[in-house]
């Protein structure tokens, strides 16, 4: 009876330490199953590169802005750091889209016109695409003839650089250039005195200019001899002017096979526009276009009548 109680209490204690072992075990493996379960939860599909609050970036989300990129940064967009950067760039871009919502933005005014224009210009752009879906060809004899019609364009006559600026009165200008003479700035005079706007707001600096742009100083301007020179006072309808002399620009002259290519673009644009505004002709032709022509111009006054005599 003994050995039948000491077999059974041996047989006892034999489970009771294979299932504290068990138990034991369990405890080991336990953190690294919560882990993995809740990994697993709050794990992301892989079809998502990346979950900003409620919303889900995904792979054609990815794919739809790398297809926006230039064609030799599209390899770099599938590097590990160009993958990180892009992924950033669309994560930022919806948490601005979710607090704009959430501001309210999204209904201001200002912001909704905008959008309204922007929407008529992507309009006028893809129909101008829909209805000009060739390339425009410009034959070299078309721009020849341009060219030679339009020589002017593409040869400069000789120009001069100068500063200028522009006094009130002869005693003035006298007392500039004497000022000039001792060595003070001409940009910070003429920013400071001058009364023409235009040679104020740029300390006097004016773009070069052949004699026949500007005939009320061209003479002045192209008799300097020297770099720095100071000229004046040259009397115009504006004032006195005092110039400083730069320098002068020999004639320039550009040949039709200098100029062919970037013409042949310019005249292919021209040609589109002048497509687009026939195409806009029609439209209105055909529209059944009314304009208020009061509100154009204004509601007239009629004029009362004189009673009949």
């Amino acid at each position: 009876m003994k050995r039948v109680f000491a077999l059974f209490f041996l047989a006892a204690f034999s489970f009771l330490l294979f299932a504290c072992s068990e138990k034991d075990e369990e405890k080991v493996q336990e953190p690294g199953m919560i882990k993995q379960q809740a990994k697993s939860k709050a794990g992301i599909s892989q079809n998502v590169v990346a979950v900003v609050g409620p919303e889900e970036i995904t792979k054609d989300d990815f794919e739809k802005y790398v297809n926006t990129l230039p064609q030799g940064q599209r390899e770099w967009a599938n590097s590990p750091q160009g993958k990180k950067y892009i992924i950033d760039t669309l994560v930022n871009t919806r948490l601005i889209e979710q607090e704009f919502a959430k501001r309210g933005l999204d209904k201001n005014p200002e912001y909704v016109n905008r959008i309204e224009n922007y929407k008529r210009q992507l309009m006028t752009e893809f129909i101008q695409k829909d209805i000009i879906k060739e390339d425009i060809k410009i034959s070299d004899e078309d721009a020849e003839k341009y060219y030679k019609e339009h020589d002017r364009e593409f040869n400069t006559p000789e120009q001069v650089k100068i500063l200028d600026m522009v006094l009130a009165q002869e005693k003035d200008a006298l007392d500039i250039i004497a000022r000039l003479k001792k060595g003070e700035d001409f940009g910070t005079l003429a920013a400071n005195l001058s009364i023409d706007q235009f040679t104020k707001s740029r300390s006097g600096d004016l773009p070069p200019f052949t004699r026949e742009a500007r005939p009320d100083i061209a003479q002045a301007a192209f008799s300097a001899k020297k770099p720095n020179e100071i000229i004046g006072p040259v009397k115009t309808s504006q004032g006195y002017h005092v110039i400083k002399f730069i320098k002068k620009i020999p004639p320039q002259s550009r040949t039709f096979e200098e100029v062919k290519e970037s013409l042949k673009a310019r005249l292919a644009t021209i040609k589109r526009n002048e497509m687009y505004q026939n195409f806009l002709k029609g439209l209105r032709e055909s529209g059944n276009v009314k304009l208020n022509d009061e509100f154009i111009e204004g509601k007239k006054e009629q004029t009362p009548q004189q009673p009949a005599k």
